[in-house]
């Protein structure tokens, strides 16, 4: 979903997470980009380079909701 819609859409989701009990957070950019570091660093562990990353992560094949293979 492209972010201009996020405004539209924070309404909404906050009604939904409290009707359902869920938690609801806001979080800035630059929150959001320290999360996403530190979930890169805790998994590569230290001294490895972002291309180290690339090299390691593995996509799934997804045949529809009828693959049974």
């Amino acid at each position: 979903m492209p972010r201009y819609y996020y405004p539209k859409m924070r309404p909404i989701l906050k009604k939904f997470s409290e009707e359902n009990g869920l938690p609801f957070k806001i979080s800035g950019v630059f929150e959001i980009m320290e999360m996403n570091y530190n979930v890169i660093k805790k998994h590569t562990g230290e001294g490895k380079s972002i291309i180290d990353i690339n090299k390691n992560i593995h996509f799934a094949r997804y045949n529809g909701p009828c693959d049974t293979k």
